[in-house]
């Protein structure tokens, strides 16, 4: 892999959530138990180590074991993470007993998607570990995932929206390279992501502005929000998508959308 790439994928992660296959490497030191953020995929973790530092992406889960509304609230993006995974295992046994996430994870995970570094954090762990499967049936979220994400469309839209693209374009620029291990993660992603959009999309208005305001900039149309159209143009530039990207992207959300809008 070269350099470049692999800073591309670092940036990706951090803005967002990991747009390959998860891989958290685990430790103990001092009593504590210290995970990496999830990486891209095994190999690239070994790769991203000089990037990050002997410190960079670790958080403790020493003082995690729990979650309470209070924690969640005043979560930074790394120990969102530490919640993420334990909401996220929690949601799955929930899922496969179809059973609401009880009363204290639910007050938990609705605070955790309160706020950006929350949600960003969760979604960087739920949306790529493979271990989470079950909590993202092709029938879509359970109602206590889609509840906690309606209930904030700041910041969930933009952030489902903004991940849906980066996934659906990494698969093509994976593919492209031969990397058919990170564009299966990616898939990963997506599919999820997929799944929570179309759970929620009928009662997220905001959710569904955010996806028109994409799809007309990845288009190349005038969009409804000249505001908005102008922050999604500047953020397909920004992570440098060439047209058949965002060809794939526009595909993806007109799918996503038809019927609903």
């Amino acid at each position: 892999r070269t350099q470049d790439s692999i800073a591309m994928q670092l940036l990706s992660i951090l803005f967002l959530v990991s747009i390959g296959v998860p891989h958290s490497t685990g430790f103990t030191a001092g009593g504590a138990r210290y995970f990496r953020v999830p990486q891209i995929s095994r190999l690239c973790s070994r790769n991203l180590a000089p990037l990050l530092g002997d410190s960079g992406g670790r958080f403790s889960m020493s003082d995690q074991s729990t979650v309470t509304k209070e924690k969640a609230l005043n979560a930074d993006f790394a120990q969102a993470q530490s919640l993420g995974i334990i909401l996220g295992e929690k949601l799955t046994k929930c899922t496969v007993q179809k059973q609401a996430l009880p009363e204290k994870e639910m007050d938990a995970l609705k605070a955790l998607l309160s706020h950006s570094d929350g949600a960003r954090g969760f979604y960087v762990t739920t949306l790529t570990m493979p271990e989470f499967d079950s909590a993202f049936p092709s029938e879509g979220v359970s109602p206590s995932l889609k509840s906690a994400v309606v209930a904030s469309a700041e910041p969930n839209a933009k952030l489902l929206t903004m991940n849906l693209a980066m996934s659906t374009a990494m698969i093509l620029a994976h593919k492209e390279n031969g990397s058919e291990e990170f564009a299966a993660g990616s898939e990963l992603t997506q599919c999820r992501t997929k799944a929570v959009i179309s759970s929620v999309l009928a009662d997220m208005p905001r959710l569904r502005l955010e996806l028109r305001a994409l799809l007309a900039a990845a288009s190349g149309e005038k969009g409804e929000d000249e505001a908005l159209h102008e922050e999604y143009a500047k953020f397909l530039t920004r992570w440098g998508y060439g047209e058949e990207q965002r060809k794939v992207i526009a595909k993806v959300i007109a799918d996503q959308i038809a019927g609903v809008l």
